[in-house]
This record gives C-alpha cells, structure tokens and sequence, in this order.
C-alpha cells in the first residue's frame, strides 16, 4: 500500500450484553468462514465484548487466531461501562471506513447503537425465552435502524446492511448540540415503548436496581432495565 493511499482503518464490534452468555454468536464470528469475510470486506479490527465468555474465548480460541489473520486485529474483553466508547470506531472518521457494530437484541445496547449512529446488525439470543428479542430485531429492521441479523448467516447479514444504510440515515440523521445546552431528561421506558408501539403508557416502569460484583456495572444496569422492559 503506497504513502499516497495508506489503508483504511475499518472495525467491527460484536458485543452479547452483561447479563447472559451467547455463545453462538462469539462462536460464528471467529470462525474462518466469517473471518475470512472481514477481511475480504476490507475490516482491518475485530473486537468482541464476550461477556461470561471472555476467560473462554481469550485463553483458547483467540491466539490460536492471529497467526492465520495477520491483517485482521482481533481484541476481546469481558465487559465495559461505557460501550459507546468502542462503538464510535465504528463510525467513519478520517483514516477510518464506516464499520458495522453486530449485537445481542438488548434494548440498552440498541439505544446506545442507535445514539451513536453506527450500523447496527441486532441478533436476537435464542438461549433466552420470552424476551422479546426477535420481535424487537424485527421492528429495529422494518423501521430501517438496522438488520436482522440470524445466527448462521451473519455475513449475510453485513451485505444486506449496505443496502439499508441510506434509509438508516434518512430516518435517524444526528444533530448538532450546543455545547450550554440543558441535558434532556430521556426516560429509556418511553423510548423503548415508542420504539415498539406496543406497550401501554400506563405500564408501570421497572425499579432502578444497583448493579453489583466487580467491572461493567453500568453496563449491567443498563441490560437489566432493558430485560424487565422487554419482559
């Protein structure tokens, strides 16, 4: 690659909440048919939020990575308070193509997505029972903030994002903030409410809990508000 072209920087972000394993997805992402995809699409980093998962992934499957996807950066933690951090890679920027974030059908996470202005892949979890999620990645396409992204085909999932991108930012185009403006008082309910169009405004909010244990407590806050909403 010469000085006058120098390569793109081009993420991919893959995260399964805090609160439940989902192995399936970790599992598809990092196999050789998907990496090769990745690279063959021009994503230059790989990171995985793995969640329970991570001692797993990081010890026994990623090193074993590397050597055979030299041109692929593949990182991994456990969990994080502020996701939106690592999903702001995935914006185009100077030296960066737009990227794409694949996650877990988590309200929280969406919303985050969402605020953020990436390209979203939502996969629903199919090891959890009466969530919501795949009616929820289900709207999240139809309304054209994303794709339905199914377990097996997520490559397929990564093209038919390029061909739903100009409609995600029609309808979801982000606006500048004055820097003494007032912050607005967002109440996650409503929005998740609005976004379904199907939950009653007199449905009675979840309580706030106190996350608890050790790092990403923010992060599992954030799911177990989205868990009780969805239920």
């Amino acid at each position: 690659m010469s000085a006058e072209n120098p390569k793109l920087e081009r993420h991919c972000l893959v995260t399964v909440g805090a609160t439940a394993r989902f192995t399936q997805l970790l599992t598809e992402v990092v196999s050789p048919t998907f990496l090769d995809f990745l690279v063959g699409d021009r994503y230059t980093h790989l990171t995985l939020q793995c969640g329970k998962d991570y001692e797993h992934f990081s010890r026994n499957i990623l090193p074993t990575l590397v050597p055979r996807w030299p041109t692929l950066e593949i990182t991994a933690f456990d969990f994080v308070d502020d996701l939106t951090v690592e999903m702001t890679k995935c914006q185009a920027a100077a030296g960066r193509e737009r990227g794409v974030v694949i996650c877990h059908a988590g309200t929280g996470t969406i919303l985050d997505g969402m605020r953020v202005n990436v390209p979203l892949v939502v996969v629903p979890n199919p090891t959890l029972k009466d969530n919501h999620q795949v009616e929820l990645a289900e709207e999240i396409q139809r309304q054209g903030y994303g794709i339905w992204g199914h377990l097996g085909d997520i490559s397929y999932a990564l093209e038919q994002l390029v061909l739903q991108l100009d409609k995600t930012k029609v309808q979801f185009k982000p606006h500048s903030v004055k820097e003494d403006a007032e912050p607005l008082n967002v109440d996650l309910w409503q929005v998740t409410s609005a976004m379904l169009g199907r939950y009653a405004v007199e449905t009675p909010r979840p309580t706030n809990k106190t996350g608890a244990g050790n790092g990403g407590s923010g992060e599992v806050q954030r799911e177990e508000v989205a868990q009780m909403t969805m239920g």
